[in-house]
């Protein structure tokens, strides 16, 4: 998506990744197969290629630490628009993210980091059920894990600072997402998260049209106080006993999002290389459309035999279903989002509907 938006603005791209066969490779006019982490040898290679100067915008595609920290780096060092180390900190140190909150008056769940046993069972006892989960980075869940009470209770992990326990709030899930530029909120989405019942997996989003007057408010808030400016952004937020609470922030639009917005005519990238380049003017979009996202899992591991004809399994317009792996491409089944093989995508829908038309998709799936 990020290429198509530049390709159809008539610049020119250099894509990065050290997998020397990415699909990206093939649209790019100018390929580095490099580690997205080695940042000096990325610049080095820049200025081989005697375009470092001529650079103008950088995307960091990638949920990886790593490799936005590079990204922030890069910018810095190309004197571009780009993430401040600062920002990096609330968006990958939870602590210092939950601390801002509570700063500002926002709820956030309790939690607790500490090396003593009873001090943790006595949290644990009193919470009922509580979340384990990396203090530092994590992408989608991993390195996450339940505790039901403190009988479960390893002790092992108190030794282990670079993770810290969580009260469970059940409730519903939200994530609200949108692009800042020049101190402005562009656009803003606020979607529901549907999980599956058997794992830790979304299942997809349904776009909301209430309830976001509200937390737009203490969304604004926290960009204020964090700073944020010219870049995308993500809260992950619960819905529990009528209050919400903030739970975690990230630079990007969540998992999928942009292909959410691109069905109801909005180029995300677009917008901000119009601002950064200066091609347009950049003006508020309101979303108000009832939108369902549904994504495709693969029911086995192994090897991509076939995927399925839209026009085998559904009839009607104005529905979308794309593909993230191809024939020939291995897929597993870790648990988490990444898993994914692809989504659907229509409008006013109930979930029940999309949701079938998903698990029929996922049924004509040949895996081997």
């Amino acid at each position: 998506p990020i290429l198509r938006s530049i390709k159809a603005r008539g610049i020119n791209c250099c894509v990065v990744d050290r997998n020397p066969n990415c699909a990206c490779k093939y649209y790019a006019d100018l390929f580095l197969n490099i580690s997205t982490f080695d940042y000096d040898c990325i610049i080095e290679q820049l200025k081989k290629s005697k375009i470092k100067d001529d650079v103008v915008i950088l995307f960091a595609y990638t949920s990886l630490m790593q490799a936005q920290f590079s990204a922030s780096r890069i910018s810095e060092k190309l004197n571009i628009p780009g993430w401040s180390e600062s920002i990096l900190k609330f968006a990958w140190d939870k602590i210092a993210f939950k601390n801002l909150c509570r700063k500002i008056g926002i709820l956030t769940p309790e939690s607790i980091i500490s090396n003593n046993i009873d001090e943790i069972k006595h949290f644990i006892r009193k919470k009922g059920r509580v979340v384990y989960k990396p203090r530092i980075g994590g992408v989608g869940s991993e390195s996450i894990h339940f505790i039901h009470s403190s009988t479960n209770f390893n002790p092992l992990i108190c030794k282990d600072e670079s993770f810290f326990l969580e009260e469970y709030l059940g409730g519903e899930l939200y994530s609200l997402d949108g692009l800042i530029v020049d101190h402005k909120i562009i656009f803003k989405v606020l979607s529901k998260k549907i999980m599956r019942s058997d794992s830790r997996k979304i299942a997809g989003f349904i776009s909301c049209l209430t309830k976001c007057n509200h937390l737009t408010i203490q969304a604004e808030k926290l960009i204020k106080a964090m700073r944020l400016n010219n870049t995308f952004f993500s809260f992950d937020i619960i819905l529990h006993n009528d209050s919400f609470y903030f739970i975690d922030f990230g630079l990007l639009l969540d998992c999928e999002i942009d292909r959410l917005l691109a069905y109801a005519g909005i180029d995300v990238f677009g917008l901000f290389i119009d601002y950064i380049l200066k091609l347009a003017p950049v003006e508020k979009l309101r979303f108000n459309r009832k939108v369902a996202m549904a994504f495709l899992y693969p029911y086995r591991d192994g090897i991509i035999k076939k995927l399925p004809n839209a026009k085998d399994i559904i009839s009607g317009p104005d529905i979308w279903i794309e593909f993230k792996k191809c024939e020939n491409d291995k897929c597993e089944q870790k648990g988490v989002v990444s898993d994914k093989i692809g989504n659907i995508i229509k409008e006013s829908i109930c979930w029940k509907d999309l949701q079938k038309i998903a698990n029929q998709f996922e049924e004509k799936i040949i895996i081997e």
